[in-house]
């Protein structure tokens, strides 16, 4: 730019002109460099900024997964750990049960055993106080029994034992009136079980069992038979004899049992007795009393004599 002020005053226009021409170009080339260099500082600072930033994010997202990542380790770690003493726990809870349970079963056990020796010392006792037929009959129930349901314990009786029971008897044929036998055996074996706490149950074992009854059969004797009896000449038998006289009495006492007859003193003007076959029922005290007077005559057809 001197040089063109210094040619313009010496009047040398056209070398001035040069001077500035070239002037110029280098004063657009030096700001075209300049211009070029503050680009590059700028998209310079411009990429450091957007690296810091990036560096900035991938170092919060690896500060955040490693956190993740150290929970769900820990919370592993915590699960594994609760299910291990779970188990652990579980298992020695389940011992223990399996221990009661075992005490409890040898204790039913032994208080079914111990349950059956009374009902044996009991069907003892029946065959001392000469009641053989009633013993052999509770004998016959128990046989019948494990039969059917095997050497389980009596303790733990219910009406499923019960029903299945029932079932067992009518499928091998056994008649209403046998059944109900065995099952009244059954069930008053129960009720004592109950009563001295050998079974505990919410539902009795018969709650859901009806004991069977049989169709009462037709056994009476005419009068025209009965006469006959009674004036049947049987002297040439003693037996015949004895059995006729038997029958006799036990007709004109209401139907009493040998057991009981043999035990009554007749010398009085009244007999009374207590009946052996059913001492044992509930009402075990009840005594059966019959005045001479009364069973002089049991039967008078209109049309006959007296039958005594």
């Amino acid at each position: 730019m001197l040089l063109y002020e210094i040619e313009k005053e010496r009047g040398n226009y056209e070398e001035g002109l040069a001077y500035l021409e070239k002037y110029t170009e280098c004063s657009d080339s030096i700001y075209d460099i300049s211009n070029t260099e503050s680009l590059r500082k700028i998209k310079a600072l411009y990429d450091y900024q957007h690296i810091e930033k990036e560096k900035e994010y991938l170092r919060k997202k690896n500060a955040e997964q490693r956190a993740w990542i150290i929970f769900i380790v820990i919370a592993i770690v915590l699960g594994v750990i609760i299910l291990i003493r779970y188990n652990r726990n579980r298992k020695a809870m389940i011992r223990e049960q399996e221990k009661k349970l075992h005490e409890i079963n040898e204790q039913q056990y032994r208080k079914s055993q111990l349950y059956i020796e009374e009902n044996k010392k009991k069907i003892e006792e029946l065959k001392k106080d000469g009641r053989e037929n009633y013993a052999k009959m509770h004998e016959e129930t128990l046989r019948i029994f494990l039969l059917s349901e095997g050497e389980a314990p009596f303790v733990i009786m219910n009406h499923i034992t019960v029903e299945h029971f029932d079932t067992y008897m009518k499928r091998k044929g056994y008649s209403d009136g046998n059944r109900n036998i065995r099952l009244s055996h059954i069930k008053a074996r129960v009720n004592e079980a109950i009563k001295y706490g050998l079974i505990k149950c919410e539902k009795h074992p018969f709650a859901y069992t009806k004991l069977p009854t049989s169709v009462p059969k037709d056994l009476d004797i005419s009068i025209t038979d009965f006469i006959k009896i009674r004036n049947a000449d049987t002297n040439e038998s003693k037996r015949l004899t004895l059995a006729k006289d038997i029958f006799l009495l036990s007709f004109y006492t209401g139907g009493i049992n040998l057991a009981d007859i043999v035990k009554i003193d007749f010398s009085g003007n009244e007999i009374s007795y207590t009946r052996q076959k059913s001492k044992e029922h509930k009402r075990k005290d009840k005594v059966t009393r019959i005045g001479k007077s009364s069973v002089s005559c049991p039967l008078k057809p209109s049309d006959s004599a007296p039958l005594c």
